[in-house]
């Protein structure tokens, strides 16, 4: 009798666990289908529901079934990964076609688009050997006394400082910053000039001078120029000694660059390791003395001291800012900008106290919510020069920031202090931008 009882009662609770089980396989397959968990998944939550159903031995036909399935299913899994591996390999593959008696990489011109990631896996893999580059020419010569009919290109920063070593000769040979700085090119980026038929290529790869490019940068940068070359039909491009102007563990994965993005490309790329001696540069840059120097100061624009002539900037539809606002406090100079007739690149002269200060309205906007028009301030730069005739050796300037170029300032002092000689600038900080001032003794040369 107690044996009855007890079997009974084991039945029962099997049954309870089986009906229990079979509801929770119900929900949890629905589930699975509303969250579309991975097949394999869904297996072994489904397998470790058969061996609890087999021993209720309520659902044996449904065990089976499962267990067929699960050893497919994983059958798949491996045949699959088997088949991802495969492609990969297929892949990389594809990428490298080149005969393998040479060890090069020759990519056909759908190729020259892969982006730098791929790139980056085949110079990890040490796929290109410098012995077999056909694209690169490299020889002992001034980039400057190439013929005419080689184009340019160097290594720049954001900013354009274009303040030392062979970037200062090409601001001596080509000084237009206003043109360069009005293409707005960023990190990875190119500006273009065009000289007597032929290009100058200034490759934007770092953001300031004492910040580090990255080998995408450079890349989107050579990328953009090959694009450039193609289009215009370039068949000679000389660039300086590669790694001038870039890290040095970068000369040569640029190589590796320049071999794979120009392969199909009907350019022949001359590298001119040429270097002049330090005494020879020296000499040919200009006297310390008639250098531009450039001051941060504490105070703001209103309170230079006299014998200054003082900047600002105005718009053709005759905004009046904040700055222009706290000259007006002193100097009463709004009347004079709202009545004259504003153009792009003209400037505003207005003399007070006796000329102590010339206050100079440069007008470089149409409306406030334009961009700054380099272009435009390079105009004013000019006529500044012919109004001031060495009578103010000083020239006052309002520290800003401005939102949509972070280093506008900077390039606007670029421009004052590669165009002005035997002048100071004072770069007033005083006011609600103190806290970003940047050290006096700061070196803008």
């Amino acid at each position: 009798m107690t044996k009855i009882t007890v079997l009974e009662k084991v039945s029962r609770k099997c049954k309870r666990l089986g009906s229990s089980l079979e509801a929770n396989s119900r929900n949890s397959s629905s589930s699975s289908k509303q969250q579309s968990l991975p097949k394999d998944e869904v297996c072994l939550e489904n397998s470790d529901k058969v061996s609890w159903q087999h021993l209720c031995g309520s659902t044996s036909q449904l065990s089976r079934r499962q267990k067929k399935n699960l050893k497919h299913n994983e059958k798949k899994m491996v045949s699959g990964s088997k088949y991802s591996q495969q492609a990969e390999r297929s892949s990389e593959n594809q990428i490298i076609q080149k005969d393998q008696s040479t060890k090069n990489v020759n990519v056909s011109k759908e190729h020259t688009e892969i982006d730098f990631y791929n790139f980056n896996i085949l110079y990890k893999k040490r796929k290109f050997r410098e012995s077999s580059f056909v694209k690169i020419k490299e020889i002992h010569e001034d980039l400057f006394n190439l013929p005419p009919n080689f184009s340019l290109a160097h290594y720049v920063t954001e900013e354009m400082n274009l303040g030392a070593g062979i970037n200062a000769q090409f601001r001596q040979k080509y000084d237009r910053h206003g043109e360069l700085y009005q293409q707005r090119q960023r990190q990875g980026g190119l500006a273009i000039l065009e000289d007597n038929g032929r290009f100058i290529y200034y490759l934007v790869t770092k953001n300031l001078s004492n910040g580090k490019s990255t080998s995408s940068t450079v890349w989107n940068s050579l990328q953009k120029m090959q694009q450039h070359i193609e289009k215009h039909n370039v068949k000679n491009l000389a660039i300086p000694r590669i790694g001038c102007g870039l890290d040095p563990h970068e000369s040569s994965e640029v190589k590796a660059m320049i071999e794979f993005i120009f392969t199909d490309t009907d350019v022949l790329i001359t590298v001119c390791n040429f270097q002049q001696p330090e005494d020879t540069s020296k000499s040919l840059a200009p006297a310390k003395t008639t250098k531009c120097r450039v001051r941060n100061v504490w105070y703001p624009l209103f309170e230079i001291e006299g014998g200054t002539a003082i900047i600002y900037f105005g718009t053709v539809n005759g905004h009046v800012s904040e700055d222009i606002q706290n000259l007006d406090n002193k100097f009463r100079i709004i009347g004079a900008y709202l009545s004259a007739n504003r153009k792009l690149g003209d400037v505003i002269q207005v003399y007070k106290n006796d000329q102590q200060y010339s206050l100079l309205g440069c007008i470089t906007r149409n409306t406030e919510k334009d961009p700054f028009d380099f272009s435009s301030f390079q105009k004013c730069i000019v006529q500044i020069k012919k109004l001031n005739q060495n009578h103010y050796d000083s020239i006052g300037i309002q520290a800003f920031i401005d939102h949509q170029d972070r280093l506008l300032l900077c390039k606007i002092i670029n421009m004052m202090r590669h165009s002005f000689i035997k002048v100071e600038v004072f770069v007033c900080w005083g006011g609600k931008l103190l806290d970003f001032m940047p050290p006096e003794s700061r070196d803008y040369n």
